[in-house]
Formats: structure tokens, sequence, C-alpha cells
């Protein structure tokens, strides 16, 4: 059997089955909300719309929780200019009241950045999605973009074609506070539990902020040149990651919206000590 699910022979009903299962108690007790990624795809995504499948019949689409907008993207299909996807996209965005969700968060698959050498010319600027995508988030204000896609976690500024144009201070007990960011703070979490087996881009792009994935931290100001030999060992003999503790790295979000100014996310690990948060404080928009 491939090592990675990608192709059709390896598609199974039974583990959508055994993944619902065990997300039942979850799932039925707390808003649960999915989006369709590239793994879906298989089979004309039947798993997918067997299961998730809204009136609508479409991948994308927006609600109100509290006081946050939510837009859910697909990445799969059309979302370029002139696309039933981007046309929607600029409606939702323009539709939004702010005096009743101050908060905009976007999601779908594909990161716009992520510093993950994988499919590093598709997730930096000059990519389709930053190309297409970044120029609407950034007019009507986007707060937030959840991705995942790569194996990894990596928070990334509030940046426009590359160019940063909010890094953070230590502010609120010391921890990372965008003040009144221009653009969407971007976050790639990726690492709820598939296979990492990653590589980054060095040095690290100064619009990246904080990056997890192989059991390490490879955020700037870590030991690069270690890290570089480490990739470049395991390039040659991937046993040499049987010792390290992949739940270090392995971990999910929690996101609280504290009132209309205050935003507060934390990623958190399954095991470990690595950690990473911020906050987002803007005056309140009209």
């Amino acid at each position: 059997m491939p090592r990675l699910n990608i192709t059709n022979d390896d598609e199974f009903e039974h583990i959508w089955d055994l993944y619902f299962m065990q997300n039942e108690p979850l799932a039925s007790s707390h808003l649960y909300i999915p989006g369709v990624g590239n793994h879906e795809k298989f089979y004309d995504y039947t798993s997918y719309k067997a299961r998730f499948w809204n009136n609508q019949e479409r991948f994308y689409y927006s609600f109100n929780y509290g006081n946050t907008h939510w837009i859910s993207l697909s990445s799969e299909i059309d979302y370029y200019v002139g696309s039933d996807q981007y046309n929607f996209f600029e409606d939702d965005l323009k539709s939004v009241d702010r005096s009743q969700t101050p908060w905009v968060i976007v999601t779908f698959h594909r990161p716009i950045y992520c510093t993950d050498a994988g499919q590093y010319d598709s997730h930096s600027p000059g990519g389709a999605l930053q190309t297409t995508l970044e120029p609407l988030m950034r007019e009507y204000g986007v707060d937030v973009t959840f991705t995942g896609h790569m194996h990894c976690y990596e928070r990334v500024h509030d940046v426009e074609d590359g160019d940063v144009k909010t890094f953070p201070i230590p502010l609120i007990d010391d921890t990372d506070t965008y003040l009144n960011p221009t653009g969407p703070i971007h976050v790639v979490v990726g690492s709820a539990g598939a296979m990492q087996f990653e590589r980054w881009v060095h040095p690290q792009p100064v619009w990246s902020s904080t990056r997890f994935a192989n059991g390490m931290d490879a955020t700037r100001g870590a030991d690069h040149e270690h890290i570089v030999d480490i990739q470049n060992q395991i390039e040659q003999d991937p046993t040499l990651l049987d010792g390290v503790t992949y739940t270090d790295t392995f971990g999910f979000g929690i996101v609280n919206y504290m009132n209309s100014t205050h935003l507060h996310f934390e990623w958190v690990p399954v095991t470990g000590e690595l950690k990473d948060e911020f906050w987002i404080v803007k005056n309140t928009r009209d």
C-alpha cells in the first residue's frame, strides 16, 4: 500500500466511517463545520458529498457564529477572478455587517503562505491563491485565515505580496500582539495527526513567524544549520525519524473572540512544551 493516501486504491469508505465514529463525541456536541480538501476529490468527492453535501450543493458557504462571520472556501475548485466562487466570496465580504460580526475568518484547504518546501512555489508570493484572493481579503478586512494541507503548523504575519505590513509586539502577558493589522494573520494548522516528513525553506522568510513539524521547532532563532543538516540526513535515511516524538508537533488550534476588539489564538500540542499564541487587537470597525 502506498505510504501516502494519494490513489483511488487506498480511499476506503470504512476509514471515513471509523474517523467519524471516533469524532462522534465532539461532532455531536459542538458545531462541526467541514471544508473540502484535495483528499476528498476521490471519486468526484463521493465520500464528502454523502456526509456533508449542503442544500446548495457547492463547496463554499458562509455563516455567522457569535460575533464572527465565517467564510469557508474551496482551494480545490475554480476560485479565479470571474468564477462563481470568486463572485460569491466578493459579494459575501461586501455584505458583512461589522456591527454584528466584527471578526471575519476565512478557511480553505491549501495555504496562501507556507514555508514548507514541498509546495513552496504555490504557497508563497506570486502563487495563484495569493495573487487571486489576497487583494479581496485586504480590501474587506479579513482578520484571520485558517488552512491546512501541509503537515505542519505555521503562523504568518500580516503580509501583502511577501511584504510584512504588521509585526507583532510583546504586549498582553508578553504575548505576540498584532495592533490594528491591515490584513489577515495566516495560520496553517495541518498538524492534527497526518504523517510529518517535512522540509522547510531556509532561510526562513521574514513573513513567517513560527513553524513546527517533525517533532521540532524550525522557527527563526533556532539552530538552522542543525535543522538543515538533520533534514538532509533524513532524506538519505528516513529511519532517523523513528526516535522523534511526533506528537510534540501534532496539535490543534483554539481561538477565542473575546469581544469586538480582542482575539486570542493558541496552538496546543498533543505532547511536549512547544506552543504558539498571539493576540489581535484592533479598533472597532464601523
